[in-house]
């Protein structure tokens, strides 16, 4: 008679893993030497652990004989492959290589007007809820940046504006992300004060 010890979180896994690992025997005795513990949260903090006691059989000796048969069915129904021959040796012809021009990006304004309006009717409904719905400011767009210059302050700390604008920059290009559904890698949007 062979045995085998074995844990795991519960009783039933600590049997599971035991009688797996003993060859999945037909009959054997389990004896249980100690129940997992857990905490409030269910989380195991003692292992169970189980015995499992059984007859040695010779369960695995066919499958192994069986397996090699395949094997060995496998080999003489592949095909016979031909050597490989040598490649014939060919004379190459040095080109020069040539250089792949580089695509100018388009000088076209990347920022759409439908987005440029969007960004300004966005930044209007912001000035309008911090109570300066009567600064103006001026919207320019060059390539990937969207330019709005403000003619006064928005607020009278300047390291506290700074944070705002940033924020605010932050906002809405994610506005703008989610209202046109389209990726914006390497568009920014600048705050300048004047």
């Amino acid at each position: 008679m062979k045995s085998i010890m074995q844990e795991a979180s519960s009783i039933m896994k600590a049997i599971e893993k035991g009688w797996e690992a003993a060859g999945k025997p037909k009959e054997f005795s389990i004896k249980v030497f100690e129940e997992g513990k857990k905490n409030f949260i269910g989380m195991t903090t003692e292992s169970a652990k189980v015995g499992i006691f059984f007859n040695e059989t010779v369960a695995f000796k066919p499958e192994r004989a069986h397996y090699e048969q395949k094997q060995k069915m496998r080999q003489q129904h592949q095909p016979q492959r031909p050597a490989p021959q040598q490649p014939q040796q060919q004379q190459r012809v040095e080109r020069p290589k040539e250089q792949p021009q580089r695509e100018l990006r388009p000088t076209s304004a990347i920022w759409t007007n439908e987005m440029i309006d969007a960004a300004t009717n966005w930044i209007r409904g912001t000035l309008k809820s911090l109570d300066q719905a009567a600064l103006p400011f001026t919207v320019a767009a060059d390539n990937y940046q969207l330019r709005f210059t403000f003619s006064g302050p928005l607020l009278d700390h300047a390291e506290k504006e700074q944070q705002l604008l940033r924020s605010l920059s932050f906002l809405l290009l994610c506005s703008l992300k989610r209202t046109f559904k389209r990726p914006l890698r390497g568009y920014k949007i600048v705050f300048i004060r004047s």
